[in-house]
């Protein structure tokens, strides 16, 4: 007999990814858990009130991030690390004011190209 592949291995799938945020002192920590991230595949942008990102992972897998930030950041000041089990993200506040939430999602209408 003969195996087929129903899908095509190559493209990448939009996936979700659990991800959560704690303060510590003047920073903002966000980890993204997901397991074999693509460094060369990631974009990661930090502006002074929005994050936005896009990761690799699993090989086929994609997730994409877009917040308006709580509060301000120092962007220069802001680290990303890729890690086994996860990216963290730490952003530098620009004020060290207490977040309650990381900030509001950007909604996009995404056409698949």
């Amino acid at each position: 007999g003969t195996c087929t592949f129903q899908d095509d291995p190559s493209k990448k799938k939009k996936a979700l990814c659990r991800y959560d945020f704690f303060q510590q002192g003047p920073n903002v920590v966000l980890s993204i858990y997901a397991k074999k991230v693509d460094p060369e595949q990631c974009s990661i942008l930090i502006g002074p009130r929005q994050l936005r990102l896009s990761i690799l992972f699993d090989f086929v897998n994609s997730f994409s991030l877009d917040v308006v930030l709580s509060g301000a950041v120092h962007p220069p000041a802001c680290k990303v690390e890729i890690l086994a089990p996860k990216v963290e993200i730490t952003l530098k506040k620009a004020d060290g004011s207490s977040w309650a939430e990381l900030g509001t999602l950007v909604t996009q209408d995404e056409d698949d190209q």
